[in-house]
């Protein structure tokens, strides 16, 4: 559960921070912009999980109920961002920059909250945030996702019960 564990807490770092209230454990290449609302869509996403094993990284054999793994994150936001008017009137330069500015403050929200909530999580032994991607705009939505990796050990064997 090292692994959940460690997406809950920073997911719910990163809400509180933020002040996104849609927020959301998710897998896969993508996130859904189904519901890109004004006030953010907020996610910590599964990329990969890959198995440290003796050839990897020079470990040691694995105990069999504890394992290590390498797992890629993606964290990232979403906000709706201007467009066009009804009458044709593209947004003014103001509204550009105050979109730019919302997605440049999420970016640096979401790299504090990573750095200050991961550590504190059991099970997380170390990690590294490995670059910020733009996101958009695309249909009124506009955002960035941070790439992290770490190093999560897990217990996956339950301890007998003594006789």
């Amino acid at each position: 559960m090292a692994l959940v564990d460690a997406m809950q807490a920073l997911l719910d770092c990163a809400s509180e921070a933020t002040g996104i209230e849609r927020a959301f454990l998710t897998s896969g290449l993508m996130v859904s912009w189904d519901a890109c609302e004004c006030d953010g869509q907020l996610w910590v996403r599964l990329i990969s999980q890959e198995a440290m094993t003796v050839p990897k990284m020079g470990m040691a054999a694995q105990h069999p109920c504890r394992r290590t793994w390498l797992v890629s994150l993606g964290i990232g936001t979403l906000r709706c961002a201007v467009g066009m008017s009804d009458t044709g009137e593209l947004p003014s330069p103001a509204a550009l920059t105050a979109d730019a500015a919302k997605v440049i403050i999420d970016k640096d929200v979401l790299l504090d909250s990573a750095q200050c909530c991961l550590p504190a999580v059991q099970g997380v032994k170390s990690f590294a945030l490995n670059r910020w991607d733009a996101l958009g705009p695309d249909g009124g939505c506009v955002g960035g996702e941070w790439t992290l990796q770490m190093i999560v050990q897990t217990e996956d064997c339950a301890e007998p019960e003594p006789p």
